[in-house]
């Protein structure tokens, strides 16, 4: 990875200028997953060091033109291994997934840890949403 977050403005993607990021911010690591939860605007990600990183994000508008900041706010360390996937599964329910097989269910606003899920025997590779309440992991079955 190249070290940074890049932010990006939609509204001049399909235009004939070539769109430059609204924002750059540097990182410790490559940043591997993506989590964007709007109430708090924060974005989480998925660091090559196991741990996932809060960021706060802010608009302003400088000289006519919007731009962003972004800070690193907190840090969420309780997976033992790699962590493999993030969900946002509504407004109060941030889902992190490992090959440690542990699932913890996350408060996007408060940050803490909600409870720890521990179903699968092997390590746990994604997570989709069903429902504002409901979501599916799936891990990997290796056969010899």
């Amino acid at each position: 990875g190249d070290l940074k977050l890049s932010f990006w403005n939609c509204a001049i993607m399909f235009t004939s200028e070539i769109p430059t990021p609204m924002e750059l911010v540097a990182t410790e690591h490559p940043q591997r997953i993506l989590e964007w939860a709007p109430k708090p605007s924060r974005l989480f990600t998925v660091s090559i060091d196991n741990r996932i990183l809060v960021w706060t994000v802010s608009q302003v508008i400088v000289k006519g033109n919007k731009k962003c900041s972004a800070a690193c706010t907190a840090i969420l360390d309780k997976h033992s291994d790699i962590v493999q996937d993030l969900l946002l599964v509504n407004d109060d329910t941030l889902v992190s997934c490992s090959m440690d097989s542990l699932i913890y269910i996350w408060d996007p606003n408060t940050l803490e840890c909600k409870s720890t899920r521990a179903g699968h025997k092997r390590g746990i590779r994604t997570l989709a949403k069903h429902s504002s309440t409901v979501f599916v992991s799936a891990g990997r079955t290796i056969t010899w």
